[in-house]
């Protein structure tokens, strides 16, 4: 985000906006998939208590794998965009080093992302925990995320527009 920031310009300041806005999305979708995995004893405190969640709770798993995709910047979807608008701010605005660092430290971020999702799908885990349904405040929450990281790229021009009008702001 502070690459944005460093920019200097109209579009560095959009660009913060909605990688802030998306990354707010991302992580409550994140924190809520997180807080629905909870089972008889109270809620999970570890990594691998996420193994084999794809076999468990399979909409839950492609839930939290799209949005740590997005998180990893994997076009089309939210989280692609907002590393996208960030780097091209910093690119017109002559600031190569610091896109070409924003990048390398993107892809590597990305394994972080990609490790989850390897656990979920390819590990078993040690001991088999069953967990308790879903609230329904929480899964409104987690529909309402999804549905906003999966379908950005169909119209995002409100954003844009919120976005353009709070860095104006911020100009003036």
């Amino acid at each position: 985000m502070l690459i944005g920031l460093s920019s200097g310009t109209l579009q560095g300041l959009e660009s913060l906006f909605i990688y802030l806005l998306i990354y707010v999305v991302s992580s409550v979708n994140i924190w809520t998939v997180v807080l629905s995995l909870k089972d008889n004893n109270g809620y999970n405190r570890y990594i691998t208590d996420l193994s084999s969640l794809g076999e468990k709770n399979p909409i839950l798993a492609i839930t939290l794998t799209l949005c740590l995709f997005s998180m990893a910047g994997v076009p089309p979807l939210a989280g692609f965009y907002a590393k996208f608008y960030i780097f091209f701010s910093a690119i017109e605005s002559s600031i190569y080093i610091l896109a070409f660092v924003g990048v390398i430290t993107s892809v590597i971020g990305s394994f972080y992302y990609i490790r989850l999702i390897k656990i979920m799908y390819f590990e078993k885990p040690k001991v088999w925990r069953v967990f308790d349904k879903i609230d329904y405040v929480k899964s409104v929450i987690l529909g309402l995320t999804f549905l906003f990281i999966l379908c950005f790229f169909v119209y995002p021009v409100p954003l844009y527009l919120l976005a353009h009008k709070l860095a104006l702001t911020l100009v003036i």
